[in-house]
């Protein structure tokens, strides 16, 4: 349908009807149709095929309009992914995430945010904590992703933070990392 997204540009290079044929699940292996300049067309072609469509590589919720947001919220999907790598970029993802569930009215369970960590400094860091604390407001659900975990001891405090919020049971019953913590012996 579209070409690999290299720094904001995405071109499509096939319509939908090219390549299936009445599957009940289309997978996009693309990182990112919101940034192809015939994301309308893409959009609509996928709504018109009635399937369950899956953004496997996620999406990039900075390139969201209401216009893009709208026309996803008519598409058949089980979850879609953002990421809120750069705590930098929070002016942007926070307003755009608002927004994005105003739109759509999804639950928590169908906006996932990979959140990454440990990039900068090896450790949980305030800006980390902000950013969870702030999907938790939003309702949607953050998914840490620690950078170059494998080199991380066994109980690191970064692994600690992963564990809290991606395992859903633990995340909805404790608020905060710091209740998670008090009450974690694991």
């Amino acid at each position: 349908m579209y070409r690999k997204y290299r720094g904001g540009i995405s071109n499509k290079v096939s319509d939908l009807s090219e390549f299936w044929s009445g599957q009940k699940n289309i997978v996009l292996l693309d990182p990112n149709i919101s940034a192809c300049k015939e994301w309308k067309s893409l959009f609509q072609q996928l709504i018109d095929s009635k399937s369950y469509i899956d953004f496997s590589q996620g999406l990039d919720i900075r390139l969201m309009t209401d216009e893009k947001i709208e026309m996803l919220s008519k598409m058949k999907v089980k979850q879609v992914h953002f990421a809120f790598d750069r705590y930098e970029d929070k002016d942007i993802i926070i307003p755009k995430l608002k927004r994005f569930k105003e739109i759509t009215n999804w639950g928590r369970r169908k906006i996932i945010v990979y959140t990454l960590t440990g990039d900068r400094e090896r450790r949980v860091t305030e800006k980390d904590l902000e950013r969870v604390y702030t999907m938790r407001e939003i309702g949607v659900y953050p998914y840490i992703m620690i950078y170059d975990k494998q080199s991380l001891p066994r109980g690191h405090e970064l692994k600690k933070l992963q564990r809290w919020v991606n395992n859903r049971f633990i995340w909805e019953s404790n608020e905060t990392f710091e209740e998670y913590l008090r009450g974690n012996t694991i």
